[in-house]
């Protein structure tokens, strides 16, 4: 009984020292329940990532057989398996033909079930003429409304004497001649097996009513060439027959997929594959022939590498969260310092002082589950909506919802995060008065990182980083195949930079106070006296501002550094994207993108709109090709300037040498520099696009050659080159001159073979005449690509890859949202924190020092001085923090972002990958920090009008 009040004793204790120190107590609550929703939003988002890449699958691969996406199709039957009994087939069709049964527990949209019978002779009773034909009899479930009846009757279930009635198709009718009436007889030996010899009489002749209708899972060309009969026919029929007839099966089901979600992925994988185990094991040679596996099995691992990824990519941010939690903790240590060192000096054990301290860690935690978990939803929507850092666009899909385990994450995030604050707590349960009398007055110790040199000693492992992504590019992550050519799925590439301003951060700390206690040295004999102060009461007691000072430090460093990523990678995704497209709009015929291995866009498609899938390219019967009108696309609105460019398939040579398959660019001079606008760059050649199309206008046979074939073969301006040309069938050898040379050029790439570009009227003027030839097509901001591409619909040309829809299928990349949302994410809560952190040091601290601040106001020190000076300190801590923060964030921007190469695709190092720093955005984000100052300056000057002198002194105890 004792015991169970002591309890409820302490339980009130807890509730008081929560609501005597609230505003803390509520930053603590801030900052643990940012952490919660950000573990917790991980999952969540890559569930839903995957869940959106898991419907893309689906309805591609719903779109190339038109059936629904959950669509299940099991078979049996071919060369290497045997006949089934109708028993067998039936005892089977138990789990193949009801997958309820068979355990996957879906709602039903759709059911299919079939059987035949293996090639039967054909031919009329009499037996005296030839076969016929040879056919398969079987039964499709359904059948009858799903197809039309050109003529005839439906055939009556048979009654076990007489011919069965059956259907032929009306493809098979008319190609064999098969008239309603006619009985045959369907024979076949099966040897020791026994014989069939069945009569058929034709009763009805067939079309599908609707051959893309989801219902025929095989092509309905599939059956016209069946005999089908009703369902009870056929089992009468081959039931009544010796041996085993049943040669070919098979059971369609669509299931409906609008309850499915993410988490329900891997059960119904595991209920998928005891369904065919048991499904095979009762009919062995069945085989699951269609079905949702391959995408949700793509979709499980998607999921499990997106969430390793993307925790290991948190854990800077985490790790600024705890150590904020630790700070904010350690501020409410303080303010309970005295209280604590009266609890101990009346009786209050050490025990009891740690219990009390780790109930109001579990108090805190469990209010910061509680609002974490709805929290983590919007933190998981602001990934999926993540654009790049910074740069949010809404983005259609299902909505995020939390996970059966979400809470049990949150939880796992309180037990880690709770010793940070019992950290704080237990030291304080060990002093007495005096001695907490005398940290009161002034740090007698350094702090226990700086003891143990762990700022050096960090160093280390985040050199070793740096220099192994130097060297291989990479480091290897238990668990995780870490990619060394794409940096959204190394998760090194943010962990050693994060290392390393970490390490760098405290070093700063170390040297701070040093450089501050010089500067109050040099500055002692200057007019006035808050500047001195300030430094000297920074270089005294570095404790009041470090923690503070260590926060800002980190956000800006790794703010500047994801920032200058962000900007880094976009670029080069826009650049590759251009690179690759070459202008705004190309069009092109259908056998031109095909020979050329271009991605057409078939339809007319807005600006950014997905792809969609190639259409059938059109027929282009050699020279007889029609001159396409440039004014006609000239005359839209938002076309700023068309040209006509023509690749070709050619061979080069130097002499009389060997020919190298290479690419010919045949382009108009005056035209192409404003369509290449925004897609060429300056370090493309060692000359301006301008310069390069002039150097052609000197002689029709002027060609620029890729410099990567020139160095190959010493090649010099003014060399002559024989290209082979066959753009008209005949291969013409065409001589040209060089005129000067290009490292890249867009849309061609030197691992493709030599390339050449010259003047396209040249090339038709040595062929005999015009061949085919795209239009490239630049379009004024904001201009309707829609408009574009409907005009070339109109003269049978297609688009072929753009810029939008490159960047859109880049953009979307669920690696790259997680890693710029978490970018963007963290630098939104690193800058709350750090605010509410500021301003709680620079509360606390006033408050620690009334009565330092109250004798400074009695010996005669006036209000303005004492605000100037507080203004100094606060002033200082900021500049500092913003020096030493953006130094380091340009410093590891600049080791660590040429590693972000994105190496994926066929062609990795083309156009070259350029590294930038994000001036622009560091530039804003050290405004925001100067917004700090100020609110914390308009917070100082009202505090210190509000200051008594009398509250100040009184019994010299700060209040």
């Amino acid at each position: 009984m004792a015991s169970i009040l002591n309890r409820i004793a302490l339980l009130g204790v807890i509730r008081r020292r929560i609501f005597s120190h609230l505003k803390l107590i509520l930053t603590v609550w801030a900052g643990f329940t940012l952490a919660v929703a950000l573990v917790v939003s991980i999952p969540v988002y890559a569930e839903a990532s995957g869940y959106r890449i898991l419907l893309a699958a689906l309805a591609e691969q719903s779109a190339q057989d038109h059936l629904p996406p959950f669509s299940f199709v099991y078979t049996y039957g071919g060369a290497s398996t045997p006949s089934l009994t109708w028993a067998s087939y039936q005892q089977a069709d138990q789990l193949a033909g009801n997958l309820a049964a068979a355990g996957i527990a879906l709602p039903l949209q759709n059911r299919v079930r079939y059987a035949a019978t293996e090639s039967l002779s054909m031919a009329f009773p009499d037996g005296a003429g030839e076969e016929v034909t040879g056919a398969r009899l079987a039964f499709v479930s359904d059948f009858q409304q799903h197809v039309r009846l050109r003529s005839g009757t439906w055939p009556a279930p048979w009654s076990g004497s007489g011919p069965v009635e059956v259907l032929v198709s009306e493809q098979s009718a008319n190609k064999l001649t098969l008239l309603l009436d006619d009985v045959y007889r369907m024979r076949a030996d099966a040897g020791s097996a026994g014989s069939l010899d069945l009569p058929v009489r034709v009763v009805g002749i067939w079309r599908a009513i609707n051959p893309d209708d989801t219902y025929w899972f095989y092509s309905p060309e599939v059956f016209s060439a069946m005999v089908i009969t009703p369902e009870q026919s056929f089992s009468a029929a081959l039931g009544a027959q010796a041996g085993a007839w049943v040669h070919y099966a098979a059971w369609y089901t669509a299931l409906e997929d609008s309850s499915v979600h993410s988490a329900d992925v891997p059960r119904l994988l595991g209920q998928i594959d005891q369904a065919t185990a048991d499904i095979q094991r009762l009919l062995p040679g069945s085989e699951l022939q269609r079905s949702p596996t391959a995408a949700l099995t793509f979709h499980r691992e998607q999921v499990r590498v997106l969430t390793v990824t993307l925790t290991l990519f948190s854990i800077p941010l985490i790790g600024l969260l705890v150590y904020f939690i630790g700070q904010m903790a350690g501020l409410l240590v303080q303010r309970q310092a005295q209280e604590i060192a009266v609890l101990r000096s009346r009786g209050s054990s050490r025990t009891q002082v740690i219990a009390l301290a780790l109930g109001e860690g579990l108090a805190l935690g469990a209010a910061a589950l509680l609002a974490g978990l709805p929290l983590s939803l919007l933190v998981a929507q602001a990934l999926l909506w993540t654009r790049s850092f910074l740069r949010f666009a809404p983005l259609a899909g299902p909505p995020v919802e939390l996970l059966p385990n979400s809470p049990w994450h949150g939880a796992l995030v309180v037990a880690l995060v709770i010793p940070a604050i019992l950290v704080r707590g237990i030291p304080a349960a060990r002093r007495t008065i005096i001695s907490a009398k005398q940290e009161y007055a002034r740090d007698i110790r350094a702090p226990l990182w700086q003891r143990l040199g762990l700022d050096l000693l960090l160093l280390i492992p985040a050199l070793y980083g740096y220099q192994q992504l130097r060297l291989h590019g990479m480091i290897a992550v238990p668990g995780l195949a870490v990619a060394a050519d794409d940096p959204f799925r190394n998760p090194v590439l943010l962990l050693a930079p994060a290392l390393l301003a970490f390490a760098l951060a405290l070093l700063a700390l170390r040297i701070v106070p040093l450089v501050l206690r010089l500067l109050a040295w040099l500055l002692n004999n200057l007019p006035g006296i808050a500047l001195p102060q300030a430094l000297r009461f920074l270089a005294r007691a570095p404790s009041v501002y470090s923690g503070a000072l260590l926060l800002i430090i980190l956000t800006l460093s790794l703010a500047g550094f994801g920032a200058s990523m962000a900007r880094t990678l976009d670029q080069h995704s826009i650049d590759r994207a251009r690179y690759s497209a070459g202008a705004d709009i190309r069009l092109a015929y259908g056998t031109v993108a095909a020979e050329q291995g271009s991605t057409v866009v078939s339809g007319p498609v807005p600006a950014g709109g997905p792809p969609v899938r190639p259409a059938a390219p059109a027929d282009l019967s050699g020279p007889a090709y029609l001159s396409i009108p440039l004014e006609q696309f000239l005359a839209i609105p938002g076309v700023r300037v068309a040209t006509r460019v023509a690749p070709s398939n050619v061979t080069v040579a130097v002499g009389n040498g060997a020919q190298e398959r290479g690419i010919f660019l045949g382009i108009d001079r005056l035209d192409l520099p404003e369509v290449l606008a925004d897609s060429w760059q300056s370090n493309y050649a060692s000359e301006t696009l301008g310069a390069l199309m002039n150097q052609l206008a000197d002689n029709p046979a002027s060609v620029l050659v890729s410099a990567s074939y020139a160095a190959q073969h010493g090649l010099q301006v003014g060399d002559h080159l024989t290209l082979g040309m066959s753009d008209l069938g005949e291969t013409q050898a065409v001589a040209v001159t060089i005129a000067g040379f290009v490292t890249y050029f867009p849309t061609l790439y030197a691992e493709n073979g030599p390339f050449v570009i010259g003047n396209l009227d040249y090339s038709f003027q040595e062929q005999g005449q015009s061949y085919p030839y795209q239009i490239w097509i630049a379009l004024q901001p904001g201009a309707n690509a829609g408009a574009v591409t409907a005009e070339g619909f109109g003269y049978d040309l297609q688009t072929l890859e753009t810029p939008a829809t490159l960047l859109a299928i880049s953009d979307l990349r669920p690696e790259r949202q997680g890693l710029f949302g978490l970018l963007s994410v963290g630098f939104i809560a690193a800058m709350l924190v750090t605010m509410i952190g500021f301003l709680a040091q620079t509360l606390l601290s006033f408050q620690r020092r009334l009565v330092e601040l109250g004798v400074l106001r009695a010996i005669g020190m006036s209000t303005r001085q004492l605000a100037g000076l507080l203004i100094c300190e606060q002033a200082l801590v900021v500049s500092i923090g913003c020096a030493v923060g953006t130094g380091l964030g340009v410093l590891i921007s600049w080791l660590f972002v040429p590693f972000l190469q994105v190496r994926t695709g066929k062609f990795p190092d083309t156009p070259p990958f350029l590294p930038h720093i994000a001036w622009s955005q560091i530039a804003l984000i050290d405004l925001l920090v100067g917004g700090l100052l100020l609110l914390t300056v308009a917070i100082t000057l009202i505090l210190v009008r509000r200051l008594r002198l009398f509250e100040a002194i009184k019994l010299g105890e700060a209040v």
